[in-house]
């Protein structure tokens, strides 16, 4: 019986031990299904692209440039579409619509500034974190920035701006319109009387493309208005040529904004813009719209200088013909600045004699693409619009142009005759010239500009000499004597710029590029005490060791104002 009660005393522990582990393993197991129910209910509200795809920061950024690049393009193909419809309907007088023309103002501030800054920004970052520090790539988990997702950001939302404007630019259907004003209307005009030839000098001008700005002087009373209202009204015949034409009466004193409202009011721009805009900001806009239209310009009674690039007017370099006509009473108004543009066809720029007098007002000359091969001074009778200044291509008369000979360079007194003067161009104080590549002799306007402190001359490959023959000694001391900077650049056939050394007491400056014959400077060892304001001398390394000096010390005493371009 003891054997019998001990077998089922056992067999029931046993029982009871598995009934125990069953319990545990339900206990356990009913843990567990909680837990996961617990994971699958947080699973239930994932975002899917925030929390589940994790996608590192400068993957994230790369991905978010590429994308604005793509978008980048296709505004950018659009912009131009647009911006040739409208370039080719304006052509004809019609007038971009208000619509059209924010939106290519606002798309161009988009691809020109707005989206380069923050593709540029976001390559630099991803430069940076390539590169680490001391040039060692940095783990991708610590180019997991902030700014990275701040710029993938912003990237973002350019793209959705950059995708909006191509959306408005597809709705486009009208892009120009005909406005109400045509772009010039005839002036009433009595016909006048005495007027006949001063008209057909002047007309001549008018027709030649390659002038861009004519004036007309004299005393109050002599018909100066009338005459150039005879011209605006003989131009409506070719009135297509332009795209903006304003006639502006200026007086005095000078008003600029008068003169900015009547041009922004001809170009159709807002009157709001112009109530928020500084003078500064108005003619910034002027100078964008104007740079893309030909344009004609009446300057009515002009008594000061006015400065027309500051009013957003451009006048030199312009791509488009532009043309100004203006009056005065000072012949000094008339002639403070020459520039010659594009003269083609044309061999010689020159200044009769009794037309010297008349130079002693000029300040600035600037030529430019010109194709005649010397400026040169004549000694017989004035010929030319209003005794001025004439360019001749040597055929029928005037006379065939001649320079003066290489050794007709007198001594500047005050008693002598206009040629012979310091008077001749007495006020020049700016020479620039530029892409003429037939030019060679400008000796006689630079020999005669004692006032003369800024002279550039580039790319005129035709010039062997600045100042040809010699130079007198009673002259040497004035000759240059107030230049401050000399500029030669690509002048491949100058061998000298003076034969005689030259004091330069004023000179600071001086550039010599691209000059491979120029193998000795007009400086001497009487130049070393006398050129102390030179701080610069400007040019290649091989060409600076080729140069011939007269002496060891000079070229040591200018080796330490040389300065490699390289």
């Amino acid at each position: 019986m003891a054997d019998i009660a001990n077998t089922v005393c056992g067999a029931c522990l046993t029982c009871w031990d598995r009934t125990a582990n069953y319990r545990r393993q339900s206990k356990l197991a009913e843990a567990k299904r909680a837990d996961i129910e617990t994971e699958l209910a947080l699973g239930r509200t994932f975002r899917v692209k925030e929390d589940v795809a994790y996608e590192p920061a400068d993957l994230k950024l790369e991905r978010s440039l590429e994308t604005l690049r793509r978008k980048r393009s296709e505004l950018d193909d659009m912009f131009e579409t647009v911006k040739q419809r409208v370039k080719l309907e304006e052509s004809k007088h019609l007038v971009r619509t208000r619509e059209v023309g924010g939106w290519m103002e606002r798309v161009q501030l988009l691809l020109e500034k707005e989206v380069r800054e923050i593709l540029e920004q976001g390559a630099q970052e991803m430069e940076k974190g390539f590169q680490g520090v001391g040039g060692v790539s940095l783990p991708q988990s610590q180019r997991n920035s902030t700014s990275y997702y701040q710029l993938s950001k912003h990237a973002e939302e350019k793209r959705a701006t950059l995708e909006e404007e191509l959306r408005k630019a597809s709705s486009f259907t009208v892009f120009t319109y005909k406005p109400d004003d045509p772009p010039m209307s005839e002036i009433p005009l009595e016909q006048p009387v005495g007027l006949g030839s001063s008209f057909e000098e002047v007309w001549k001008w008018v027709q030649d493309e390659g002038v861009r700005r004519i004036g007309i002087y004299g005393m109050g009373g002599v018909g100066k208005t009338t005459l150039l209202k005879k011209i605006h009204n003989e131009i409506l015949g070719m009135k297509d040529k332009y795209d903006v034409v304003a006639w502006i009466v200026v007086s005095r004193p000078t008003n600029r904004s008068k003169i900015q409202e009547i041009i922004w009011e001809k170009l159709h721009l807002s009157k709001s813009e112009w109530d928020c805009k500084s003078e500064s900001d108005r003619a910034s806009k002027i100078f964008s719209e104007m740079k893309k239209r030909s344009f004609l310009l009446f300057l009515d009674d002009v008594w000061e200088e006015i400065d027309l690039l500051n009013l957003g007017i451009p006048y030199r370099g312009h791509e488009w013909k532009s043309k100004i006509i203006f009056t005065t009473r000072s012949e000094e108004r008339c002639l403070r600045r020459l520039d010659l543009e594009s003269c083609e066809g044309l061999r010689s720029l020159i200044i009769p004699k009794p037309s010297l007098r008349r130079m002693e007002h000029l300040r600035v000359l600037w030529i430019y693409k010109c194709e005649f091969e010397e400026i040169s001074v004549v000694k017989g009778e004035s010929y030319g619009c209003g005794g001025e200044t004439r360019r001749s291509d040597g055929s029928g008369s005037p006379p065939p142009p001649h320079t003066l000979p290489s050794s007709y360079y007198p001594e500047l007194t005050s008693t002598s005759s206009c040629l012979e003067s310091q008077n001749c161009f007495r006020s020049l104080k700016w020479i620039h010239i530029g892409f003429c590549g037939s030019l060679k002799e400008v000796t006689a306007v630079i020999y005669h500009a004692p006032s003369l402190t800024h002279l550039s001359i580039s790319l005129c490959y035709s010039i062997r000499e600045l100042i040809s023959g010699d130079v007198e000694d009673s002259h040497v001391d004035r000759t240059l004597s107030c230049l401050i900077h000399l500029q030669l650049i690509g002048l491949q056939k100058l061998e000298s710029i003076c034969k005689r050394a030259l004091p330069f007491p004023s000179l600071k400056s001086l550039v010599v590029e691209h000059c491979p014959k120029l193998e000795k400077l007009p400086l001497d060892s009487n130049s070393r005490g006398s050129a102390r304001q030179l701080s610069r001398i400007y040019g290649g390394e091989k060409w600076w060791d080729g140069l011939r000096w007269d002496d060891p010390e000079t070229k040591q005493y200018f080796s330490t104002k040389f300065v490699s371009n390289s």
